[in-house]
């Protein structure tokens, strides 16, 4: 049998329940005092998490400030955004840029590339070099094996003047490591239907193929040799590079090789598994020889095309377009009556043959190109001219990218009922414009796309017609203020709930009033945190110097503490001062282990998380020789020396003290035996003040953690009690439920007894 047995008091009448309820619920007031105090120190608890919460809204305001690169805003705006409009990112520079997109070009072809330009002969024998100039004359020369590179310019320039046109020769050195020089011809009129003519040419200068230049520009630590070589099969002239992503001995360890194409935007990697050659792309391939290749060597190859600009009617990027001769039908006649192939070549390079099979259609042979996984960038489409005729549906091969790169060429099929007429409709064109009437005369800077990303740093151009604009890039003062701005009110966000929290209310007697008092009065902690906040306000930033830098305090910037703590923001002085010297305002915030030295043969290098921002004494010995022999450091602030690592090339790493971390560079300068210098290392105050509250609030040995965690303990200790404390009221409340049952039955014996006494006086005789 389990549980107590209650008595009600039905017997006595006495309501015993409700008194030992009430009984015990006295009993209980320790119990609840203990409940109301540990409820006080959770209270506290959970402001601290308050607190975090709101600190944390600094953080988010500051991270913009910590990197020059987040600080700075940049605005742009174009004079004629019919022209062209552009978008900048925090790293453009301010500047005004004029840009012009013409409406029409001339076209400029080169020959090969030549080794010198008065020395080495241009052709072998006796010959000629005729050309029509675009405009309908006709430049012709003679040449022999005396003719220099010099000496043709020469007839060709005399010739030119003769005929009365208005064409162009030059030389041009393209800095190519075996043979710089090209000659240089430029159409005498604009326009895509004005283009020179080769008719002759007698020279080995190669005007009418493409042409491979020698491996060049290598950083090569390796034994092995790589040498260029193919038949390049592109359309524009660029420059590929090579590096060796994983090093080892050919023929023996798996190397691998990627190269890239920074004008088309491609790449891809090459497995270097014995000696021999391998092909690139678009024709070109590399010959590997025996012997090692080391990891991170590079080398270059440049190709080039005779076509150096073509002849367009505009200055914007367009896609390439090849258009059938016309079908009957798209989804219903058949194409082929027997399985067939339909191939085609693509910027240069040849796409595997499409299997056809017999029966299908005008639209499964559109299917079949857009769905093939060696598609390389070529939609295909079909379009019905509205005409009704036989051929009214044409399939269209678009390139999915402008420029004269991607050319769709070579189409070619053995599909019996489909012509093998396709025709250019619309030619792959560059995009052509001067930059502050850059280049000189006749020659445009090229890019594939209208959207011109690496024209300035920093800026996005989309070109959308032929004219000029003025493109304006400028400071965005008012984004940056509104940065700084969004710091001060999070920082008086926090520091309004801080005090709110620990403010003092006094009665009309003066004395505390704990009823409306901070939760938190008094308290160190948050007293402590209060306190760095408004250190890191007023003091200098850290390794900056008066005098050197232009700014050491955030006061210079407008920003001071004032009444009652909060800070006040004088966005005047701000915007003056990042209107006059915006990169000392943005250093001032940003800077993150920057460093300088006073001594130029000691040269900072760099700075990790261990090195404290701070100015540090620094001491150099060379031996005879350039070599460093010793070398320490030490805190203006102490005066301790600590030695640094030396390294090969007298690279000096910094393995302990405050300057932990901290990399120079020692320059001997020939004589001396000894370099001294202070080095400073800055840190910006945003920084500062990220690295510091990562200390103060840190979810393991910050103030408030430390805080929250006695805390803890103290609700622990207070738990014990009031376990304790509740088995003693239970354990009297079993005393006191006893006696009320005791006291029942014995009042129910009585009840009991009374009731049988009565009972046997009234059986009693009457008159006895």
């Amino acid at each position: 049998m389990s549980g107590d047995i209650t008595f009600t008091g039905l017997a006595s009448g006495i309501p015993f329940d409700d008194m030992l309820a009430k009984l015990t619920e006295v009993n209980k007031y320790q119990i609840n005092k203990l409940e109301s105090w540990k409820q006080e120190w959770q209270d506290k608890i959970d402001v601290f998490n308050l607190i975090d919460s709101t600190m944390s809204k600094i953080d988010t305001a500051i991270t913009p400030l910590r990197t020059s690169k987040d600080f700075y805003s940049k605005k742009s705006s174009s004079s004629s955004t019919t022209v062209a409009t552009v978008a900048v990112d925090s790293t453009a520079n301010p500047g005004s840029y004029n840009l012009e997109i013409p409406s029409s070009t001339k076209e400029i072809l080169g020959g090969t590339g030549w080794a010198d330009t008065d020395t080495t002969a241009i052709a072998s024998a006796n010959g000629t070099f005729s050309f029509d100039d675009g405009a309908g004359k006709t430049i012709s020369v003679s040449v022999d094996s005396s003719t220099t590179l010099d000496g043709l310019k020469t007839l060709i320039q005399n010739e030119i003047t003769n005929q009365g046109s208005t064409a162009k020769v030059e030389i041009e050195n393209d800095n190519s490591a075996s043979k710089p020089y090209r000659l240089k011809i430029t159409s005498a009129l604009a326009g895509a239907s004005n283009n020179i003519t080769i008719n002759q040419d007698d020279t080995d200068l190669s005007f009418t193929a493409n042409t491979i230049d020698s491996v060049e520009n290598t950083e090569w630590s390796g034994t092995s040799t790589v040498t260029s070589g193919g038949t390049y099969s592109g359309f524009v002239n660029k420059r590929l590079n090579f590096t060796v992503l994983s090093g080892g001995t050919v023929g023996t360890d798996d190397i691998e090789l990627k190269w890239s194409d920074p004008v088309e935007k491609t790449s891809g990697t090459i497995s270097i598994d014995n000696t021999g050659t391998f092909t690139v792309n678009q024709g070109v391939t590399i010959d590997i020889g025996s012997g090692t290749m080391t990891k991170d060597d590079t080398f270059a190859i440049d190709l080039f095309t005779p076509t150096i600009q073509q002849a367009q009617d505009s200055g914007l990027a367009k896609s390439e377009k090849e258009v059938h001769a016309g079908f009957s039908d798209e989804d219903t006649t058949a194409i082929t009556s027997t399985d067939g192939t339909f191939s085609y070549s693509f910027a240069g390079n040849t796409i595997p043959a499409l299997q056809i099979s017999s029966g299908a259609t005008l639209k499964d042979l559109k299917d079949a190109i857009n769905s093939d996984s060696n598609n390389p960038g070529v939609e295909a489409s079909i379009i019905n001219d509205g005409t009704g005729n036989a051929n009214a549906f044409h399939l269209v091969l678009t390139s999915k990218k402008s420029g004269s790169a991607f050319k769709i060429e070579n189409i070619s099929h053995t599909l019996d009922n489909f012509s093998s007429s396709f025709s250019e409709v619309q030619k792959g064109t560059n995009s052509m414009l001067k930059l502050n009437d850059y280049p000189l005369d006749d020659e445009y800077i090229q890019n594939t796309s209208n959207l011109v990303s690496d024209l300035i740093p920093g800026a996005s151009i989309t070109l959308q017609s032929e004219g000029t604009t003025n493109i304006s890039i400028s400071n965005d003062i008012d984004a940056m203020t509104q940065k700084v701005q969004d710091f001060v009110d999070a920082y008086n966000e926090a520091w309004d709930y801080l005090t709110s929290i620990t403010k003092v209310s006094l009665n009309s007697n003066d004395e505390a009033d704990t009823s409306k008092s901070g939760i938190l009065v008094g308290n160190y902690g948050v007293n402590m945190l209060k306190s760095e906040m408004q250190l890191f306000m007023v003091k200098p930033a850290k390794g900056f110097e008066d005098g050197v830098e232009s700014y050491t305090l955030l006061k210079q910037l407008g920003l001071s503490i004032g009444d009652g703590g909060t800070l006040e923001f004088d966005t005047s002085i701000f915007q003056d001062e990042i209107q006059d010297d915006p990169e000392s305002v943005v250093e001032l915030f940003s800077d993150n282990k920057a460093g300088t030295s006073s001594n130029n043969y000691i040269k900072y290098k760099s700075g990790m998380d261990t090195t404290t921002a701070g100015k540090y004494d620094v001491e150099v010995n060379f031996d005879g020789t350039g070599n460093v022999t010793t070398a320490r450091y030490k805190s203006i602030d102490d005066s301790t020396w600590y030695d640094f690592d030396v390294a090969d090339g007298n690279v000096l790493t910094a393995l302990d003290g405050d300057g932990k971390g901290m990399a120079l560079d020692a320059i001997w300068d020939g004589s001396s035996t000894q370099e001294t210098g202070t080095v400073r290392v800055k840190m910006g105050k945003a920084n500062e003040y990220y690295y510091k509250m990562r200390d103060v609030l840190s979810p393991t040995s910050g103030i408030t953690k430390v805080l929250e965690n006695n805390y803890e303990n103290i609700i622990k200790n207070i738990d014990k009690k009031i376990v304790k404390e509740t088995a003693r009221v239970k354990m009297e409340e079993d005393i006191m439920r006893r006696k009320f049952t005791n006291a029942e039955i014995a009042i129910q014996q009585a009840n009991s007894q009374q009731q049988s006494l009565t009972s046997a006086i009234a059986q009693l005789p009457e008159g006895m």
